[in-house]
Order: structure tokens, then sequence, then C-alpha cells
């Protein structure tokens, strides 16, 4: 399962962060990029009554269902859902997330 950003969410995330990940591609890029990926396939009824997710980079992800409403992350809504691919499922967000920071 992926939670794709759109472009309007990259074009809205921070500059200072953009460029960071974009400099360290194999560590803040990757770490981010992971966030955003859960490793098993999940159709919007599988996510009803989840509080959080596994993501491949090891994070728990909270997730939060309302109704027809998914919000992922603290702030990350799905704005188009359930697009499916051959070895996916993608969810299609609105703010590029970020995973906690340790420290």
């Amino acid at each position: 399962t992926v939670f794709a950003p759109t472009d309007c969410a990259f074009a809205n995330l921070d500059k200072a962060t953009l460029d960071a990940a974009l400099a360290d591609p194999t560590g803040l890029l990757t770490t981010v990029l992971a966030y955003h990926v859960v490793p098993e396939r999940l159709s919007a009824a599988d996510l009803d009554g989840i509080t959080e997710l596994p993501t491949l980079g090891g994070e728990m992800l909270p997730i939060e269902t309302m109704g027809d409403t998914i919000k992922v992350g603290d702030q990350a809504m799905v704005v188009v859902g359930e697009i499916q691919t051959l070895n996916a499922t993608v969810y299609l967000i609105d703010t590029v997330m970020l995973p906690p920071m340790e420290g």
C-alpha cells in the first residue's frame, strides 16, 4: 500500500525540507519515502478501525477513518483512494508526511 503525495503536496512542502531530502537521497529521502509505504495491500475496508500501520521503514503510521474520509499521519488526507496497480494499492494524499524525528 502506497500513500502517494500529489504534485500539490510536494509543491507545498517546505523548501528547506525538500532541499535536505534531495541532498541526502540514501538517508532522509529514503526515510521519507519508506514512511509512505506499508508492506501489505490494504483496501479502504481493511483500513476501517485500524489506528496505525507499520511502514516499510519500521515506523508506525497513525491512521484514522471517518466514513469515507481517511487521514494518515498527523495531517495528510486521502484525496483519491484505492487505485489498484499490479503490485500495490495506491492512495493519493494531500500532504508529504514526515516521519517522527528521533531525539
